[in-house]
C-alpha cells in the first residue's frame, strides 16, 4: 500500500477546506487528507491524484488573523512542498486555508 493510498483508508482527518491559490489569488474549496505529517489536497475525494502535498515536517500552523476572513488559519512550511498538478515544488511557502467554523479550525491547527 503506497502513503497515498494509505492515507486515504486510513486518515488522521479528512474534509473540507477553502485554500487560497499560489499562482492565481483566489479562494478554492479542496479537499484535504492529513496523514502523519503530509497535507495532501484534491479537488474532491474521488480525485485519484492530488492537486498538491505539504510537508509538515517543521512547518508552523496558526491563526491568520490579518485575513479579513473569518477561521482562517496559514501553514508556513520549511521544507519542500509540491503540487502534482503543475509539477512545482517549493520550499519555505505560506498555505492560507479557511475552515467552516472555530471548531473545525482549531481540529485542523
Amino acid at each position: 500500500m503506497t502513503p497515498l493510498e494509505k492515507a486515504k483508508a486510513e486518515p488522521d482527518k479528512a474534509g473540507y477546506l477553502f485554500k487560497l491559490g499560489g499562482k492565481w489569488k483566489n479562494w478554492r474549496k479542496r479537499y484535504f487528507i492529513l496523514k502523519l505529517n503530509q497535507l495532501y489536497y484534491f479537488s474532491n475525494p474521488s480525485e485519484p491524484t492530488p492537486r498538491g502535498v505539504v510537508a509538515l515536517s517543521g512547518a508552523k500552523v496558526q491563526t491568520h488573523e490579518e485575513e479579513p476572513k473569518p477561521f482562517c488559519f496559514k501553514i508556513s512550511t520549511t521544507t519542500k512542498s509540491f503540487s502534482v498538478q503543475q509539477k512545482v515544488t517549493w520550499e519555505n511557502r505560506v498555505y492560507f486555508l479557511i475552515a467552516k467554523d472555530e471548531s473545525e479550525m482549531k481540529e485542523w491547527i
